[in-house]
């Protein structure tokens, strides 16, 4: 993949791009383990990059399974493939929080825009966009040990759950 960060890496991009990278199993674009920090200032693009899970953001792995991360409106994650989890693939016992953040045309057969395996992931006016799954969910994927939290945002496409779905906003639309 492009950039690959271990558990207790602090790492931190500026006006950045990853693009047209591709791994075997996970993280074609970006792959974070559980306990790694990425700071992003104005603007991270996650761009063409493919893998089997997570085309382009794979959050997982690594000692630390408990974690924290937050994916602001300075990501920008677009026409990513994967077999699961097209745009980004959540992994970690803990949470995910996509605050702002932008999906748009990426593919998988499940899960176009987010898979998510494991823990929490918070939508938080963040927005799907012509993602598309050939199996489930073109916009969401949530697998049977997964919590999605939906406060806000749009998720355009289909959701799938075989995990927990909470919608917990009036202006959150699937």
């Amino acid at each position: 993949g492009g950039v690959y960060l271990c558990a207790g890496a602090e790492a931190g991009m500026t006006d950045s791009k990853i693009e047209n990278n591709s791994a075997e199993n996970n993280g074609g674009g970006l792959y974070l383990e559980c306990g790694a920090a990425l700071k992003v200032t104005n603007k991270l693009t996650v761009s063409s990059n493919t893998a089997t899970q997570g085309g382009g953001l794979y959050i997982g792995g690594g000692t630390d399974g408990t974690c924290v991360h937050a994916l602001g409106n300075e990501y920008s994650i677009t026409g990513n493939t994967a077999t699961q989890g097209g745009g980004v693939y959540f992994a970690c016992l803990g949470s995910m929080t996509l605050d702002g953040t932008t999906l748009t045309n990426n593919s998988a057969d499940l899960g176009g825009a987010i898979c998510a395996a494991a823990g929490t992931t918070v939508f938080k006016s963040a927005d799907t966009q012509g993602c598309s799954a050939a199996t489930g969910g073109s916009a969401l994927y949530i697998m049977k040990d997964a919590t999605f939290d939906h406060a806000s945002g749009t998720l355009a496409g289909s959701a799938y759950a075989e995990g927990t779905y909470k919608l917990n906003a009036a202006d959150a639309t699937v």
